[in-house]
Formats: C-alpha cells, sequence, structure tokens
C-alpha cells in the first residue's frame, strides 16, 4: 500500500511538471449559453464582445473558440494537396479560434500569420508555390508538429490542405504556431489543426481573456459584467487555465489522494500489528532473556540478537511485498505518465518505513524485558 501511494503521488507530480505549451497561469476561460428569449449570437456579436474585453483594463487577449483546452476535441484525417502517391492523411486535432487565441493562450505563432476578422477568400501564396490560391477561402494555421508531418523538408505556409474527405474543407495555410497540449495531460501531444472562427462563427463558444499579469481572476467579474452588457449569452462557468489543468487531473488526484490515506492507514495497521506481535515474542522469551543476563550477556548483545532476527522476517516480507509491488505495478501501468514499471527509490522508501515502524515496535518491548532483574526473572520461573 505503502509503494502504490507513492506512485500515484509521483504520478500526479509528473503529471502537474508537464509543460502544456500555454500559459496556464494567466488565462481565464468560460463557456458562453444563450439568454433564452435573446437573439442569437453571431459573429458581429462575438467582434464586438471581444472588442469591449479588451477594452478592459488589464487584460492583454481575447478571443473565442469551439473547444476547451485540456478537454474533449474534434479530430479528423488531415492531408496537404495535391498529395504525392503513398502518403497517408495524419490523424490531428481540428479547432475553430479566433483570430487572438494564440495570443489570449499564449500559444507563440513560429512562421506567418494569424487569422485577421477579414481573411476569408484572400489569396495567400507561399514564396516556394507562386500563383497557389485559397479557392474556397478556408485559412488554417499548422502546430509545428503538423507542419513537419505534411510538409516535411517544404516551408508549409502557402501550402493547401484537406479536412476529411471533403473538398469543401480545403483551406490555405498562413502559419505555423508552436505546439501545444490542448488534449487532457494524460493524452499524447496531437498534432493540431487552426481553423478561423471567422469563417464559420457559432453560438456557445468558449470565451478565454488574458491577463496582464498572472492573476487572471482579478478579472472575473469584468468578464461577467462585460458579457451580460451583450445581452444574448451568459457566463455559465469561470474558471482560470490553472483550475482547469487541476480538473483535467481529477482522476489522478482523487487516486493519489485515495492511495495515500490507504498507505497511512495500511502503515498505522501494520504498526499495531507488529508491536502487539513483537512485544508478545519478546515477552515470551523472558526468561531465555534473564538467563543470558545471568551469564554475563549484556543488554547490546541480546539487542543485537533479537534485531538480527526481526531483520530476517524484514528481508523476506520485503522480498515477498517488493514481488507483489512489481506485478501490480505491472498491471496498472497503463495508468502511469513518465513512472518506470519499477522505481527504486519508491520501493526503497516503502521497506525502509515498513523496517522503522518494525524496529520501534520491538525497540520498546525489548527495553522493558533488559531492564527487569534476571534474579527476579528466575525466581518467577
Amino acid at each position: 500500500l505503502v509503494g502504490s501511494a507513492g506512485r500515484f503521488v509521483r504520478t500526479l507530480e509528473k503529471y502537474y511538471h508537464v509543460d502544456p505549451g500555454f500559459a496556464v497561469d494567466s488565462a481565464l476561460a468560460t463557456l458562453l449559453l444563450p439568454v433564452p428569449g435573446a437573439p442569437a449570437a453571431d459573429g458581429g456579436y462575438h467582434d464586438e464582445l471581444l472588442t469591449r474585453l479588451e477594452a478592459v483594463p488589464g487584460v492583454r487577449a481575447a478571443s473565442v473558440a469551439a473547444w476547451m483546452p485540456l478537454g474533449a476535441a474534434f479530430s479528423d484525417n488531415v492531408e496537404r494537396i495535391p498529395s504525392a502517391a503513398g502518403e497517408t492523411p495524419t490523424s490531428a486535432a481540428i479547432w475553430s479560434v479566433s483570430d487572438r487565441f494564440f495570443e489570449s493562450m499564449g500559444i507563440a505563432l513560429k512562421e506567418g500569420q494569424t487569422f485577421t476578422r477579414t481573411t476569408r477568400g484572400s489569396a495567400v501564396a507561399a514564396p516556394d508555390r507562386p500563383g497557389v490560391e485559397n479557392d474556397s477561402g478556408r485559412t488554417a494555421i499548422l502546430s509545428e508538429s503538423l507542419a513537419k508531418s505534411l510538409f516535411p523538408g517544404a516551408n508549409a505556409i502557402g501550402g493547401r490542405v484537406r479536412v476529411g474527405a471533403d473538398s469543401n474543407q480545403d483551406a490555405t495555410v498562413i502559419g505555423v504556431a508552436a505546439n501545444a497540449r490542448l488534449a487532457k495531460p494524460q493524452e499524447t501531444q496531437r498534432p493540431v489543426l487552426y481553423l478561423n472562427y471567422w469563417d464559420h462563427p457559432q453560438g456557445s463558444p468558449f470565451l478565454f481573456v488574458r491577463a496582464a499579469d498572472n492573476r487572471p481572476e482579478r478579472l472575473a467579474e469584468a468578464v461577467r459584467s462585460a458579457v451580460r452588457a451583450g445581452g444574448r449569452e451568459f457566463p455559465l462557468w469561470m474558471r482560470t487555465m490553472s483550475a482547469q489543468w487541476g480538473v483535467a487531473l481529477i482522476q489522478e488526484r482523487l487516486l493519489a489522494g485515495t492511495s495515500v490515506a490507504f498507505g497511512v492507514l495500511g502503515l498505522v495497521i501494520a504498526a499495531i500489528g507488529l508491536f502487539g506481535l513483537l512485544s508478545y515474542y519478546v515477552t515470551s522469551r523472558r526468561t531465555e532473556i534473564g538467563i543470558r543476563m545471568a551469564l554475563g550477556a549484556g543488554r547490546g548483545a541480546i539487542a543485537r540478537l533479537f534485531m538480527r532476527e526481526v531483520a530476517g522476517l524484514l528481508v523476506l516480507g520485503s522480498v515477498l511485498g517488493g514481488v507483489l509491488l512489481f506485478l501490480i505495478s505491472r498491471v496498472f501501468a497503463g495508468l502511469f505518465f513518465g513512472v518506470a514499471s519499477a522505481d527504486a527509490w519508491l520501493l526503497s522508501l516503502a521497506f525502509a518505513l515498513i523496517g522503522l515502524v518494525a524496529l520501534l515496535s520491538v525497540w520498546v518491548p525489548l527495553r522493558r524485558a533488559t531492564s527487569i532483574d534476571p534474579l527476579i526473572v528466575l525466581r518467577a520461573e
């Protein structure tokens, strides 16, 4: 139990040290829902809302998107067009985001440009692709991993990609963004294709506001007021992205907390059991201890004798416990992130704790037994 608890805690620690690739500490997020009976929110409304939010003191950038980072998202196959013979599509997460999404989330734009609210219908050409135009008017930004997968060794800017098998989903690449872990922390980091939200605005998007400092919670009331002032939508909930990170790890936090509780409980039960067992063991050999002391054995020699016997039991128990922990770890290997199937220091810590409990448990009755006058013990027998 102690070893398993340490393993779960170590796994949770690894998750919290994962670099998400975006601004966790300075971003605020909320889900916008329509006000009953109010006119439907459209692109013009969200344009005005973002302009109003960016005028709030302390707001660095604001944007909307179809999905919430660290949660579920839509995925599809993406391929470049025209594709070479033998090329296979790349599976990628598909995100519909507004023009300042990258700034509001702190995702660096490595090449090209971000979306604008007038991008639709414009032609973008790469230096090595003269004359390539975006017939559909759709624009896209690729994550670095997706750009390398679709355009290995070439400039992705100005290239064209297709989402799924529908030619109406063709888009021209206008930028390349840094990789970001937008999916759940437990999942493998996936390539991402960003589409321009303003090409197809939708209702009930997620709203993101980045604070100029690392205290986005101070903007919560101002954001609520700005959204309500529009009269068409209201914020269902509001949380910082650091809080969203904790929500995404709720299962791991629950497992770590539960395992620690059971580990502590197991350690207490083991301590009580060992104390009772070893106390009885030492007391039952009180006559032997008295005889040995009467024949000249010192307390240190008797203590070493019992400690050697207890150490033998601990070694046997540690070997059996280690084998059991190793087998359990292999069974639940899929639950751990960045932790080897057998962490030597965790096993050593678990065994050291149990050993310390055992030694402390035998010390009290042994000290009491060796403090008795051997003549009194012999007369009693």
